[in-house]
């Protein structure tokens, strides 16, 4: 999971969502310059959450990123508006 922590020395006012669900909710209040959501989340996974937020703001900026690369989850991101998939790389150390 991608958390406040990992951007909070490059950028003063990230936010942290929960979830789809929350982020949907607080782009709404927030409007931020851009997003950058999980796909695998609870309650409302990172596609429908671009998918509604993109309804709502057509020229927001949404970065979906995933440990999950098959044909499914990139065509899915791609069809929901975001303006990247980015694969994570997961290192065991």
């Amino acid at each position: 999971m991608i958390t406040k922590d990992f951007y909070s020395p490059y950028f003063d006012d990230a936010v942290e969502c929960t979830d789809g669900a929350e982020a949907v909710d607080q782009y709404a209040s927030v409007h931020p310059d851009w997003s950058v959501m999980d796909i695998k989340m609870k309650t409302m996974d990172g596609i429908e959450a671009a998918r509604r937020i993109l309804l709502e703001e057509e020229k927001a900026t949404i970065i979906l990123v995933s440990q999950f690369g098959d044909a499914g989850t990139v065509s899915a991101a791609v069809a929901s508006g975001a303006v990247v998939f980015v694969k994570k790389i997961i290192w065991k150390m």
